[in-house]
């Protein structure tokens, strides 16, 4: 089992926008440059200084931003990957990458550093480029707009330092000055302001500095005399009300004889010799160390943790541990530092928000932690793009469960891939499945429904076959026949129970709470809803109950808990659906209900996530606003999409995050999603979703913690970046 707990889809949002994104481990393998390198600090901090301590003569650059990685080469060009939504990997595009792509018109780099949503590179010439994201002055180039490729930053030269924050960055030049620009709410510029600023403006007070770093939102240098300074954010609140900040340098008298600095989210960390001393950002939920840390050679701090290389060549990390970046194969915070398991020879150390990165002396380098959008070895925790399921074959009909998906194949057979906890995917193990897996023992399926909504013990899988039989696997249950039904044309799996439509056109449904009962008499909570109904076209099913589509274009449903304005009930079997009428399709999603009728979208049910297409609270069935041209719909979690006559796709709700700037509690509206058009059909998940295309060809993007997109599981194994010399 992987160490890494799901993770709400309602924070995938908040953590595109932080530091750095977390990983299982990730090992670069590349060649080593030249003996003039400068040294990294991984936190989006470098140093080339030759008054300063240098690791080792093969070191290799590498910066680390919010969700995307940048490398500088031997030919001094630069890679990224990762998150690409504001063109922060400077390839021209805004495209996410699995695998590292160059930036374009980049040469002759020194280092590279990454902030939140941009990146920097400083030039041989002591000039600074800068890419990404631009919208508070960031990129230092005199406006804020967003930039695809590098652009220079103005006004700036004879630079021996850079560091890049949250939404700023600071450059020291050979004299000792500190400018810096881009974000100032805190007053992280040091310019006696909160106003930001698109160029480089003088820190005040500041001279003759040795070192400096930029933090989320404030920053620190040393001074000649060894002195530290902080400027910007000084105290968070706790309450909700507005930070404590200075807005010009003020004198950490707490430490004196300083060489270097790391200015975390939680912790400002102080070198002095080869001593670390570090205290806690007020406000925040880390108290530093007890004591000094002897031994040190540079230590690094960017997120809620800190890691320290030593002068043995170990690393030890201490702090916030949610996602593994402390390296220890657990998620439990560790308040005092301890050593890496596993890390020797350890050459340079690189810090992000949710993640750590060494290089070793043969040149490779190891990450862990958990990054959300590409480890640049083709696999990620979040893809905001489609990306082709290999290894499938001809596709006729997708199914998506919380968190696994499965396809039904042309020559009958199912593969599945994602969480297999509790055996969804018909197998023993593992615990998650990167690849699509064919299920033993299914070879003439002929209809596919994974359970559309998921708790611990109860994720399932079902198919009908061309025999009539229904087999079902899941639920710590390997596949077995249920009951001895040998009619079944079509299957809907829900929470606790599966209906099977018949080919008499009737439906028995049966709760699965005993999965080995042989017997198939019982109806679901044994009130025999479903068996009242009559020409039934087709089925659905949700963690509550069961829909039908009848052949006279009515709708009838039981066990979904939701009355229409007029007082029906809508959980009455007998009962037409008020208000729909004429309906091609119906779709379930966790606790709604859509309806598609000449080309209109009707839905009802829960709405607390937008998946009814409106803003306000309703129970019976609203017309989803905007859609009048609809081919195909599908739910599934709290999401819903629409396929129009014209093969775009409009989506709605909060359980598939089709963009960067999809927002799961505020989706109210149908959104185009431009990367879907042309497909087939949509299968929803718990937070992902897969399309099929016409060819037959499987796409899927949204949350992949358990592998449920079929390209790879991040883990705590070193993997290896691809397109790297």
């Amino acid at each position: 089992m992987a160490i890494f707990e799901s993770f709400p889809m309602k924070n995938l949002v908040l953590l595109m926008s932080m530091l750095a994104a977390a990983a299982a481990c990730t090992e670069i393998v590349v060649q080593p440059l030249q003996s003039d390198d400068p040294v990294v600090d991984g936190g989006g901090r470098t140093e080339f200084d030759a008054s300063l301590p240098v690791p080792h003569e093969n070191l290799e650059t590498i910066g680390s931003g919010g969700v995307h990685t940048c490398t500088v080469l031997t030919d001094r060009t630069v890679k990224c990957w990762g998150d690409n939504s504001w063109g922060q990997l400077g390839d021209g595009t805004t495209h996410q990458r699995l695998t590292s792509v160059l930036v374009e018109g980049l040469d002759q780099v020194q280092e590279i550093v990454a902030g939140a949503r941009h990146s920097c590179a400083l030039l041989f010439d002591r000039t600074v480029s800068c890419w990404g994201n631009n919208g508070s002055g960031q990129l230092g180039d005199g406006t804020t707009d967003d930039r695809l490729r590098p652009v220079a930053v103005s006004e700036l030269s004879d630079v021996v330092q850079i560091s890049a924050g949250g939404d700023h960055t600071c450059a020291r030049t050979s004299e000792g000055l500190v400018r810096c620009w881009g974000g100032n709410a805190s007053g992280q510029l040091g310019d006696g302001t909160t106003e930001r600023r698109s160029k480089p403006a003088a820190v005040a007070t500041i001279s003759g500095a040795r070192d400096v770093a930029a933090g989320w939102n404030y920053t620190c240098a040393v001074d000649s005399l060894g002195s530290v300074k902080c400027w910007g954010e000084r105290e968070r609140s706790t309450d909700g009300g507005p930070s404590v900040n200075d807005l010009v340098p003020v004198s950490r008298d707490e430490f004196s004889g300083a060489t270097q600095v790391a200015a975390g989210a939680s912790f400002l960390c102080v070198r002095s010799g080869d001593s670390v001393r570090c205290v806690d950002h007020p406000g925040t939920s880390f108290g530093g160390l007890a004591g000094e840390l002897p031994g040190v050679e540079k230590v690094y701090s960017k997120g809620s943790h800190a890691c320290a290389l030593m002068l043995n060549r170990s690393v030890v990390c201490w702090g916030a541990n949610d996602f593994g970046q402390l390296g220890d194969g657990t998620q439990a915070e560790h308040a005092d530092p301890f050593e890496v398991p596993g890390l020797s020879a350890v050459v340079a150390l690189s810090v992000g928000g949710f993640h750590s990165c060494a290089v070793l002396d043969t040149g490779r380098r190891v990450c862990w932690g958990y990054p959300l959008s590409g480890f640049g070895n083709g696999t990620a925790l979040s893809f905001t793009e489609p990306v082709q399921v290999q290894t499938l074959g001809p596709v006729l009909e997708l199914s998506a469960g919380p968190r696994h998906s499965c396809a039904r194949t042309l020559d009958g057979g199912v593969k599945c891939w994602g969480s297999n906890l509790n055996t969804e995917i018909g197998t023993a193990s593992p615990d998650q499945v990167a690849f699509p897996q064919a299920v033993d023992d299914i070879a003439s399926a002929i209809s596919l429904s994974a359970s559309t909504y998921g708790e611990i013990d109860l994720e399932r899988t079902c198919v009908a076959q061309a025999d009539g039989t229904v087999r079902c696997w899941g639920n710590h249950t390997y596949i077995r026949q249920l009951g001895s039904i040998t009619d079944a044309v079509a299957v809907a799996t829900g929470l606790h129970h599966v209906c099977v439509l018949r080919s008499s056109h009737r439906v028995t449904c049966r709760e699965l709470g005993t999965m080995h009962d042989e017997s198939w008499d019982d109806p679901w909570q044994g009130d025999a809803a479903a068996q009242q109904w009559e020409d039934v076209k087709s089925i659905a099913s949700n963690r509550g109950g069961a829909c039908a589509l009848l052949g006279s274009g009515k709708v009838r449903c039981y066990g979904v808990f939701y009355d229409s304005p007029d007082g029906v009930r809508l959980s009455d079997p007998t009962i037409d659906i008020p208000g729909v009428d004429q309906v091609t399709q119906i779709a379930m999603g966790r606790d709604h209900t859509c309806a598609l009728s000449a080309g209109t979208v009707k839905c009802w049910g829960d709405n607390h996530e937008g998946q009814l297409g409106l803003t306000a609270k309703v129970y019976g069935p609203v017309e989803v606003p905007g859609i009048v041209d609809a081919a195909q719909i599908a739910a599934g979690g709290s999401g819903t999409c629409a396929i129009r006559t014209d093969g775009r796709v409009v989506c709605w709700g909060g359980d598939a995050p089709f963009h960067p700037s999809w927002e799961p509690d505020s989706n109210h509206a149908p959104m185009e999603v431009p990367s879907l058009r042309g497909l087939h059909s949509i299968a929803i998940g718990g937070g992902h979703g897969c399309g099929l295309r016409n060819t037959g060809t499987v796409e899927c993007w949204g949350w992949n913690s358990d592998g449920q997109i079929g390209v790879g599981i991040p883990t705590s194994s070193p993997t290896t970046v691809l397109g790297l010399p």
